[in-house]
């Protein structure tokens, strides 16, 4: 394991995702594709109900960030498109503006099933957009498909190439 410049470990020990969902009965679905990933790493996923919680979880709502956050919290955050009160898009916009976070994957899950809402999505930052109206086996295939792409330690690391505008 290599140490950064900064003394921490390059290698994070766990691939943290950060899931964004408000219906439950969709959280326990993919909190249960994703326990059946074989990733060379454990998994773990904090659930938000809200994005306003997410934004929390994210340390975007407090003033200055505590130095616990001074990295980014998460490896990968799955969004619903459809929260109460902030939408996953408003969330998503936020993500994408903020100096800490805009390099984390974000994938947009959504029971919208049209372009228009996938390219929106694409177009606010998203790295990926997943309907979640097809059937619960392909939805499930998709899920351990994301695992499994942003999960490998063999990917190329985030690092900054261009600053989104």
């Amino acid at each position: 394991m290599e140490t950064r410049e900064d003394g921490r470990s390059s290698a994070k020990k766990r691939f943290e995702v950060l899931l964004v969902e408000d219906d439950l009965g969709h959280a326990k679905l993919i909190c249960g594709a994703f326990a059946e990933c074989r990733l060379p790493r454990p998994i773990d996923v904090a659930v938000a109900q809200t994005g306003e919680l997410a934004a929390d979880s994210l340390g975007m709502e407090s003033g200055q960030r505590p130095a616990a956050l001074a990295f980014l919290p998460f490896d990968l955050i799955l969004l619903d498109l459809h929260l109460p009160r902030m939408t996953g898009l408003d969330l998503l916009l936020r993500i994408r503006t903020d100096p800490l976070l805009y390099l984390t994957p974000v994938v947009v899950l959504s029971c919208d099933d049209d372009e228009a809402a996938a390219t929106n999505c694409l177009d606010a930052g998203a790295n990926a957009f997943v309907s979640k109206a097809r059937d619960p086996g392909a939805f499930r295939t998709s899920i351990a498909r994301i695992a499994d792409f942003w999960g490998n330690e063999s990917r190329v690391p985030r690092q900054q190439v261009c600053r989104p505008r």
